[in-house]
């Protein structure tokens, strides 16, 4: 026997898959012959006994009924949460979705493309390249980043490596698990999507989705909140009560400057209101700034800087680490100001982004 196995293992030229795959098949097809010649139970110490061939044949054909129910019954489709390296989901598997198309992998947006051309919605594998990450992905074959997130249930951006295997999409969208029993048009009106388009990329015949369904939403993203903390950058509101007075963005300067970039938002409150630091981080300034007047700036992971201006007063000092929720100043009206407020800025290595579409959570 142990010779028989050796051999199984050199055949399959050490590759575990196979060595399994071909050791099934030597013992789904030789269970009976094995079990037919163990006639005789010698155990040390006892004497032998024989055993009818009718039993033996009988146990043979038990044992091979059981590997049988092993090795194919327990083959069940994985689900969207095991998506990874040459994994299929479950909806693929089970052809819940008839008008998908999967091809091993491709290499460039126009190999996606083709498949577009062929089927509603379509699926295929690509490989990571030296460089690259969930956003250059998703730009090099002009999806959303949620689609890519979705489809290979990543809950971080930066957890994927060189060489590993993602699931693409023919069109951006994102996986949609049900957990009850609901009517498709209400879907659609939450995700503001199209409900004919979703109707015909899954193939529903009903419009009522029962609980457990596994669906593709067309168009669909994921909340700024749920982006931000799968991007890794999410800030909590640096003052507590507040009234919105400007946003981010192109404005007339409100003191006669001009049309300028407003780069932050405004959050008017009362002089002395508590300003807290909005993540974690190293203050790597904290003094007077010109139009800015008294203010803070701390440096975050990944690459971002945010900015407390117009303080009435400074609480930290350069060189403070700081924790998310930590006071570190007071609202006031300095520097270049109409009024008591916060000036506030996220910055993305240098360059300033608007704070509402990259994770404040007001």
């Amino acid at each position: 026997m142990l010779d028989t196995i050796w051999v199984i293992l050199i055949q399959s030229k050490n590759n575990m898959t196979s060595f399994i795959d071909n050791l099934k098949k030597y013992f789904i097809k030789n269970s009976i012959r094995l079990f037919a010649h163990a006639s005789e139970i010698d155990v040390p110490g006892f004497k032998s006994y024989s055993i009818p061939k009718q039993i033996t044949m009988v146990a043979g054909i038990l044992v091979f009924l059981l590997m049988l129910a092993f090795f194919f019954g327990t083959q069940r489709p994985l689900s969207y949460s095991k998506m990874g390296d040459a994994v299929i989901t479950s909806v693929i598997a089970e052809k819940e979705f008839n008008t998908i198309a999967l091809r091993k992998s491709i290499e460039t947006k126009q190999d996606l493309d083709m498949l577009s051309k062929k089927k509603p919605l379509a699926f295929a594998f690509y490989r990571i390249l030296p460089g690259e990450n969930m956003s250059s992905v998703a730009q090099k074959f002009g999806l959303s980043i949620s689609t890519v997130l979705s489809l290979n249930s990543l809950d971080n951006a930066h957890s994927v490596r060189v060489g590993q295997r993602i699931l693409l999409a023919t069109r951006s969208g994102i996986i949609y698990n049900s957990t009850q029993d609901e009517p498709l048009s209400s879907i659609a009106e939450r995700y503001g999507i199209s409900f004919d388009d979703t109707m015909l990329v899954n193939s529903l015949d009903s419009t009522d989705i029962s609980e457990g369904k596994t669906l593709f939403l067309p168009g669909a993203n994921f909340t700024v909140k749920a982006m931000a903390e799968i991007l890794g950058y999410s800030f909590v509101a640096p003052v507590k009560r507040f009234r919105f007075t400007s946003r981010f963005g192109y404005r007339r300067h409100p003191l006669g400057l001009g049309r300028r970039l407003h780069a932050g938002i405004d959050l008017a409150a009362p002089t002395g209101t508590p300003i807290y630091t909005a993540r974690e981080g190293r203050v790597i300034f904290s003094g007077s700034d010109g139009g800015y007047g008294l203010m803070v700036r701390i440096r975050h992971q990944n690459g971002f800087t945010t900015y407390y201006a117009h303080m009435s007063k400074i609480r930290v000092k350069t060189g403070d680490w700081v924790i998310e929720n930590q006071r570190i100043g007071d609202v006031g009206n300095t520097g270049r100001s109409t009024g008591p407020h916060l000036h506030f800025e996220i910055r993305k290595y240098g360059k300033p982004v608007n704070p509402l579409t990259h994770g404040l959570q007001l």
